[in-house]
């Protein structure tokens, strides 16, 4: 039997990988698009790295038919003396509200590496 309305969205994000310092900041744009003929509100979602790194400009949005919008994830992993460097496999998920089995998802990976910089002193 098939899906009388197929999930039609897609992700998209510029590169597929990013490196942010900790305590740093890194805001990242995720374009969506509806490519279906129906409307479809979507859940904004980030899997990979602990919730409290990440913020969502929306966390639902509004897609009509033929439309694109642009949301801005922002991560902040944590500054020192929490620092949790490394590098992390993250998943945006745009998940349907209305039938949350339905979603498309984009993987990046993500270097949160902390810089050591060393004096030269004079003598």
């Amino acid at each position: 039997m098939t899906n009388p309305n197929p999930f039609e969205v897609s992700i998209l994000v510029p590169a597929d990988q990013y490196t942010v310092a900790p305590g740093g900041k890194l805001e990242i744009g995720v374009l969506l698009s509806n490519q279906g003929s129906l409307p479809e509100q979507v859940r904004i979602g980030v899997e990979g790295v602990p919730l409290v790194w990440v913020s969502a400009e929306q966390q639902v949005v509004l897609l009509q038919p033929g439309e694109q919008s642009q949301t801005i994830l922002t991560v902040q992993p944590p500054a020192s003396p929490n620092e949790r460097s490394g590098r992390y496999n993250l998943r945006f998920l745009a998940t349907s509200v209305i039938d949350p089995a339905q979603s498309v998802q984009a993987q990046v990976t993500l270097t949160a590496a902390g810089f050591e910089v060393r004096a030269a002193w004079a003598s």
